[in-house]
Parts: structure tokens; C-alpha cells; sequence
């Protein structure tokens, strides 16, 4: 029996702890269910015929004790000793909750919540739960314009650097990739291609305070923010280049050359002189900085589909192409460097970020005016898959 969208029961399997009662009451602020009827014939489900009205309904099917209460996106898709559990972020929203990714030959088959009192406690919303949909979406960038394409946009940039041109090429960097992806992009700016249009596109801030967990989860769960890393490593007074995503797209449309590195298929990627794929938040390595500051680990759980690879790598290929020689071998040795030359990053050490992850050190104003690390100019934009 259907109970809402996402949730499926089986009362032959209910014991009448009333857990899920009790969680959507006391826990979510909203009492949807109920016990009804008596003896052999008690019923769990909710008051009135109709769907539970909640985007944190499938929290019930991991907190039930028996499996009463199914997810209907995984019922029954596999086995738990089949699979394999990795503690990863989930990366919907700048709240950066912790999660288990469940996979099995090489796909993602559920997110449960990993436990962080600091960050979400025990509790992923529904949008959490179902962004695994993304990966196997049909706008998956999987292959990339030509197998030339980095190659190819080296020897335009390069163009504009050997013309003295080359402040003409900028670089918009992204709060959905990682830190070490978002450092690379601006090393690769700065050091190699030896331009300042270095900018990143912003999502909406929220108000609310972060850390409400005495409120029901409505309250204070699901933020605004829907990037993962807007607490960018790089800027600490942004400025806005752009009023909104329009006017980005407008100026994107008058370029002669673009290159996108993008995970799926948007107005950026339909623009695109040359376009190459790029991995997804469970098939990558790295750290988030959540809205908090909270510095955190990002685990790959399974292998990049297609030819889609970190950005890191991209921006690695691209500064090889046009002369450096950069070493990087994992996200971690990006990690290392960051930790060297980023103010409020010196703890970061990837190998060994607790599972609460690290509280960014919050430079001093004057210390941050003499510090030598990257600037990036932040662009305000509402679309979160800029």
C-alpha cells in the first residue's frame, strides 16, 4: 500500500512501535499518521486518505525497525551485503549533510544519512534521497565534443596569450565542484593562463540561521542555497558581475569561443563551442565547505561514467597543453597545496578530516587583505546548475 509518492507499507511486517508516529510529530512537526483499528486489524497510516504532505517522508523507511516502510525508489532493488556502503556528502544544498551511498556493479542504488549532530543530525530530506536520479539522468554529459576538445581549447587560448590577449579569456568556476576542483580552475586562471575575469556563479543566500535544530526540520533543514559550495575558498567579499543568470547567458551568447565542463545538459552546454564532461558529486573526490564553514570529505563511491572526469583533471590537461607541468595525482595533493596557501585552511589534511569535518578558520579582516590567496569575483545567478 501507497502512502505518498516515495513510501510504501506492509502492515503484516508492523510491530506498532509507532516510531514513524513519533517522528513525524515530534521530529518533522507535522502529525500526518496515526494508529487505527484494533487487535490483528491496527493500521499505521496517516489521518485522512491521502499522501503524506512531507519532503522528509523517507526518513521513516530508514528509521523503521522491521521494514514496514519501504522507499519505493529502492524496494527491494538490493540486498545490503551485496552492496558497497561509503560515507560521502549529499550534494543538493548548502547544507551538506552526511550520507551512506550504497552501490552495487557500479551503481548508486540508495543514500541513506550518516550521523553529524554538527551538520544534519540523523535526518536527509527527500530531494537528498532521489538526487542519485541525476546520475543515470539522459542529460548526462558522457563524451566529450571531440576526443581533441581539451587539446583544442588550449591552442585557442593560447592564441589569445601569445597576442598579448590574454586578459579576453575568463574563467567562471562553480559552488557545485569541489574546493580542490574550484583552486585548480583558479590556479590554472592566475598562474597559466594569466588572466583576472576569474568569477563564480552564486546561488540565493538564506536568512535562516544554520544551526535551528530545535525547530522542526522544515524549519531549518532544506537550504536556499541548492550549491554545495558556496562558502567559496576563494573570495572573502565577493562582488556581483552579473544581476541574474539571464544576463550571464546573454554575455555567454556573444562569446566566439566556449568551453563547458558540465555534468549535465544546460543553456551553458548548448552554447558550447567544445563541451566536456564532467564527473558527478559520487564519482569524485574532494571537500565541500558548507554554508556553516564546515569543511567536509567527498568520497567517490563508484567510477566516472563515460569519459566524465573531476575538473581538476580538465584544468590539469589544460595547463599541460599550454606549458605547466602540474603533478597532481588525487584530489588530495590539490588538498595539500590548498592547505599550504589558503587562509583558514592550514587543519586540511584529506587523509585525515573526522567524520564532523574541520570548522574553517576564519581569517582576520587585515589578515585577509595581506594574504596572498586567490580572489574570485562571485556573480549572483538563479539558476543552482550554472
Amino acid at each position: 500500500l501507497d502512502i505518498g509518492p516515495d513510501i510504501s507499507r506492509d502492515m503484516n511486517r508492523c510491530i506498532h512501535c509507532t516510531r514513524c508516529i513519533r517522528y513525524m510529530r515530534d521530529i518533522v512537526g507535522d502529525e500526518v499518521l496515526a494508529l487505527s483499528e484494533r487487535g490483528h486489524h491496527t493500521t499505521v497510516g496517516p489521518y485522512l486518505e491521502k499522501d503524506i504532505p512531507s519532503e522528509f517522508s523517507l526518513n521513516l523507511a530508514n528509521i523503521c525497525p522491521v521494514g514496514a516502510l519501504t522507499s519505493r525508489h529502492f524496494r527491494f532493488k538490493g540486498r545490503a551485503w551485496l552492496m558497497k556502503k561509503t560515507r560521502t556528502l549529499c550534494a543538493g544544498c548548502a547544507r551538506g549533510c552526511n550520507v551512506f551511498a550504497w552501490a552495487c556493479e557500479g551503481k548508486i542504488l540508495r543514500l541513506t544519512p550518516a550521523e553529524n549532530d554538527l551538520v544534519n543530525k540523523s535526518w536527509l530530506c527527500n530531494p537528498g534521497y532521489l538526487s542519485i536520479t541525476d546520475m543515470q539522468s539522459s542529460d548526462r554529459i558522457l563524451k566529450p565534443t571531440r576526443s581533441t576538445a581539451v587539446e583544442e581549447a588550449a591552442a585557442k587560448i593560447k592564441a589569445f596569450i601569445d597576442n598579448g590577449q590574454a586578459a579576453q579569456v575568463a574563467v567562471l568556476a562553480s559552488p557545485r565542484l569541489t574546493n580542490e576542483d574550484n583552486f585548480a580552475i583558479a590556479k590554472l586562471a592566475r598562474e597559466v593562463i594569466g588572466t583576472e575575469s576569474l568569477a563564480v556563479v552564486l546561488g540565493p543566500q538564506d536568512p535562516r540561521p544554520f544551526d535551528s535544530t530545535e525547530q522542526p526540520l522544515p524549519e531549518w533543514f532544506i537550504r536556499a542555497d541548492k550549491n554545495p559550495n558556496s562558502h567559496l575558498i576563494f573570495s572573502e567579499n565577493p562582488e556581483t558581475a552579473f544581476s541574474d543568470y539571464a544576463g550571464l547567458i546573454e554575455t555567454l551568447e556573444n562569446l566566439d569561443f566556449l568551453l563547458v565542463v558540465d555534468q549535465k545538459r544546460s543553456k551553458t552546454a548548448e552554447l558550447a563551442t567544445l563541451l566536456v564532461p564532467e564527473a558527478s558529486f559520487a564519482e569524485k573526490d574532494g571537500t565541500f565547505t558548507n554554508e556553516q564553514g564546515r569543511i567536509q570529505k567527498l568520497q567517490a563511491v563508484i567510477e566516472p561514467r563515460g569519459d566524465s572526469q573531476s575538473a581538476w583533471q580538465t584544468a590539469q590537461q589544460l595547463a599541460g597543453f599550454l606549458g605547466a607541468a602540474w603533478k597532481y595525482k588525487t584530489a588530495a595533493d590539490i588538498s595539500d597545496e590548498i592547505a599550504a596557501k589558503i587562509p583558514g585552511y592550514q587543519e586540511l589534511n584529506f587523509d585525515n578530516i573526522p567524520a564532523e569535518g574541520i570548522q574553517l578558520q576564519q581569517a582576520e579582516p587585515e589578515a585577509a587583505k595581506e594574504s596572498e590567496a586567490t580572489d574570485i569575483e562571485a556573480v549572483d545567478g538563479k539558476d543552482p546548475d550554472a
